[in-house]
């Protein structure tokens, strides 16, 4: 079974507070239609989703495109996390969380509809990692998979950085994963654990 790898760039955590609804982004993924070394994205719609680097400075970028999260035949997998604050609420005032989505992409895959048909999802009341955090909602068992569409992006190694670059590729269609989530949610900082399936 193939791996994928996940976009942690980004989760989106749509909620809705009293009577509005309010989607949580936690940054841009699509840099353009240009990458930085000046190549259009050859397929037309899509941008490209460029690994940054500190611009002026030509010796380094990032390494990685995506972190492993996938949930392997047989075994546990990969889980990955992210942590999100909701503050300044009113008193007595809650996020009522409905979904969150999560980007991703598997390498090489070429099929017309996501590969993507599981997503598995825990929210903490803090660092997993640190005594006295417990869950507050989700398990990783229980498939979570609302949908999946492209979001036409490529994922691509930055095209300047380090020195000389590298060519921007098509090999990675970013895809996005959204997953029901129920919960209502006071003021406080929170993790979200969470890995995925591909349907092979």
């Amino acid at each position: 079974m193939q791996q994928n790898n996940i976009l942690t760039l980004i989760i989106a955590i749509f909620c809705s507070i009293s009577t509005y609804a309010q989607p949580y982004i936690n940054g841009p993924i699509k840099t353009g239609v240009t990458s930085a070394s000046g190549v259009s994205n050859p397929v037309a719609g899509y941008q490209w989703s460029e690994v940054s680097y500190d611009a002026p400075n030509l010796t380094y970028s990032s390494t990685s495109a995506g972190y492993n999260g996938s949930k392997l035949a047989g075994t546990t997998g990969f889980r990955l996390a992210d942590d999100f604050t909701i503050a300044d609420l009113p008193v007595g005032v809650k996020w009522n969380i409905t979904s969150l989505e999560f980007l991703a992409y598997q390498t090489g895959y070429t099929g017309a509809v996501s590969p993507f048909n599981e997503v598995y999802v825990q929210i903490w009341n803090g660092d997993p990692r640190v005594a006295g955090s417990t869950v507050v909602f989700g398990d990783l068992t229980t498939n979570r998979f609302a949908s999946s569409s492209e979001i036409q992006a490529h994922r691509t190694f930055n095209s300047v950085a380090p020195s000389p670059g590298t060519t921007p590729g098509t090999t990675r269609r970013i895809w996005k994963i959204v997953a029901n989530a129920p919960i209502e949610l006071p003021a406080g900082t929170y993790w979200v654990v969470y890995q995925t399936g591909i349907n092979n």
